[in-house]
């Protein structure tokens, strides 16, 4: 009995060692070399994007306490899709969150999320459809508006067609963020 345990721990063991070892290898080989373009793609952020005032980066993190799902999502699409299937897509933008989360900052994260979120029609980025969504840049939006922007990126076709329902359900975030927990 004791040996079935001693070499299912071995098997074990093994497994994880080659786990660690591919996602090591796809770590160097894969993600490490767009380590640039990401860096690129801060850089080429708006200043508003870079330095987001509070009322915009309070509604991101409350809307999405981990950006690295959606950074990633978003990520993968701009800089390593290359159309295969829609699983193989999640599995590459699962190992993207975690290997962003170990390269790349919480605030570069922040910074990708808003330059790169689409925000329907030809805008894409927050400071690009802050003027379109709440009427101001993004620097002098007010919490309001920045709950319109977070509700719109979550899904801009829907809200697009529904101005109404954009209308309730950044209601309902502002009196979210604004309760007591």
């Amino acid at each position: 009995m004791s040996r079935l345990i001693v070499t299912g721990a071995r098997w074990i063991a093994g497994g994880l060692v080659v786990v660690v070892l591919a996602l090591t290898l796809y770590d160097l080989i894969v993600f490490q070399p767009r380590l640039p373009d990401i860096r690129a793609l801060v850089g080429r952020a708006s200043h508003d994007e870079r330095s987001p005032p509070d009322t915009v980066r309070r509604m991101v993190r409350f809307a999405h306490p981990s950006l690295g799902a959606p950074v990633s999502r978003l990520l993968v699409e701009e800089l390593a899709w290359t159309g295969e299937s829609r699983l193989l897509r999640q599995v590459q933008e699962a190992l993207w969150w975690g290997l962003l989360t170990l390269h790349v900052s919480d605030e570069d994260q922040l910074t990708l999320f808003l330059a790169l979120a689409p925000m329907g029609g030809v805008n894409r980025g927050f400071a690009q459809a802050a003027p379109d969504i709440a009427g101001v840049p993004l620097s002098a939006v007010s919490v309001e508006q920045a709950a319109r922007l977070v509700t719109v990126a979550r899904s801009p076709a829907v809200f697009r067609d529904s101005p109404e329902l954009l209308t309730r359900v950044s209601k309902a975030l502002v009196e979210k963020v604004d309760s007591p927990r």
